[in-house]
């Protein structure tokens, strides 16, 4: 698998937490809640350190529920005037017609939606079917996109949950107005928490924080029985689609091993009911290593998450067919293609990137994503996201501040 060469500066994406409120609660989250809302020029000044520390394409922001910050669009607005492309994961819950305007407008370009059977939400049981499930997805993920954004998926993967999830995979290649899908395979964030001494994490040495500052992760449920590996989601994949992977990203502990795995494919729509799919193979890394060369010799941010529009995912299909250098898969590829001459038929862009989350190694030691592409700002450092309330918690509010915070 060609691994991603993401390096030192080279890493072209980065998460910005604009608070740690939220509206719903998550059965595998990480944050801390204490009702964290960061004022608007702390958030200004974490983009720019950020953007000193790597050449970004893009930066997501997340929380908490970034939809509940006052100043959202405003954030959004700083993030796009730096010339990176803006982001925004969400729950989808606090959305309306006046907040997706104001974004739009502001800049952002994407929504990913956090939905998956985990969350105790106000707007969604817990014990619908993933039918029922992806149904309230497709509703939230057409309002997102009449109202001119682009709109993404994300899941949280637990183990009980694993036959649901190639429903899904169908969901996110069949649906008109969802684009990706990012998965994330469940982790005992708690065990990590206590299992490492020390460690070192994106260059910097890090001690085992006091027990009391993880009592919290996790506290609703045990799910240490639900973690799931990204090699089972690579076999489930191959097994039920014929997906491989082209891409990936490794660990911090071995950089063959991939923790992030990248697959590309595309739908074609219309007309009538029955949509067509093309799941491109490994091969596709040979195009995709030219981008990213072409991108490092003239100095530009790599491509992070890039969506292709209907002319540029022919042309992608194509250049695949090319450099795949078999017949068969050419072939394929045409007749996929040929669907576009009916009348009233469009293409479109899906990816999927899945993540593995981190691990206390046997020595002691955090085993991470190498170089951590989700990656944010925490007390002045780069950490990964996904710790950052482990490694470098932040200072906790007064309770009238939370109050304040959460009124």
């Amino acid at each position: 698998m060609w691994m991603l060469p993401y390096e030192g500066r080279h890493v072209p994406h980065a998460v910005i937490e604009v608070n740690q409120r939220c509206n719903i609660t998550c059965a595998a989250c990480y944050k801390d809640r204490f009702g964290l809302q960061k004022p608007l020029d702390d958030v200004k000044s974490d983009v720019d350190l950020a953007l000193s520390l790597r050449n970004l394409s893009s930066i997501t922001l997340a929380g908490g529920e970034p939809t509940l910050h006052p100043d959202l669009p405003e954030i959004v607005r700083y993030v796009v005037g730096k010339g990176v492309k803006a982001q925004m994961l969400s729950n989808g819950h606090a959305l309306d017609p006046d907040l997706l305007d104001r974004c739009r407008e502001a800049g952002l370009s994407e929504l990913f939606l956090h939905v998956d059977g985990m969350q105790k939400r106000p707007d969604l049981p817990m014990d619908v079917s993933e039918a029922e499930r992806n149904a309230f997805r497709s509703r939230l993920a057409k309002l997102v996109t009449d109202h001119g954004l682009r709109c993404s998926m994300v899941i949280t993967l637990y183990r009980r949950q694993l036959d649901d999830f190639p429903a899904v995979v169908d969901f996110v290649m069949q649906d008109p107005n969802v684009t990706r899908l990012l998965l994330t395979c469940y982790t005992d964030f708690h065990a990590i928490a206590s299992g490492f001494s020390r460690t070192d994490v994106l260059g910097r040495e890090y001690e085992r924080p006091p027990v009391d500052r993880t009592l919290w992760m996790n506290a609703a449920e045990k799910l240490s029985d639900d973690v799931v590996s990204i090699q089972e989601v690579r076999t489930l994949l191959a097994d039920r689609f014929g997906m491989q992977p082209f891409g990936g990203v490794g660990s911090s502990l071995d950089p063959e091993a991939a923790r992030w795995i990248f697959y590309y494919g595309f739908s074609i729509h219309g007309p009538g009911p029955r949509v067509r799919t093309l799941h491109l193979s490994p091969a596709f890394a040979r195009l995709a290593e030219r981008v990213y060369a072409r991108a490092r010799r003239k100095g530009r941010p790599y491509a992070f998450g890039d969506v292709l529009s209907g002319a540029r995912a022919v042309l992608a299909c194509l250049g695949y067919a090319v450099v795949s250098g078999s017949l068969t898969e050419a072939c394929r590829v045409v007749g996929f293609l040929s669907r576009l001459l009916r009348p009233g038929t469009t293409i479109r862009h899906k990816s999927f990137t899945f993540q593995e989350g981190p691990r206390a190694s046997a020595d002691g030691r955090v085993d991470y994503c190498r170089e951590c592409p989700d990656a944010t700002i925490r007390n002045g450092a780069l950490v990964p996201v996904c710790m950052a309330d482990i490694l470098s918690p932040l200072p906790k509010a007064s309770p009238a501040a939370v109050a304040s915070v959460q009124a």
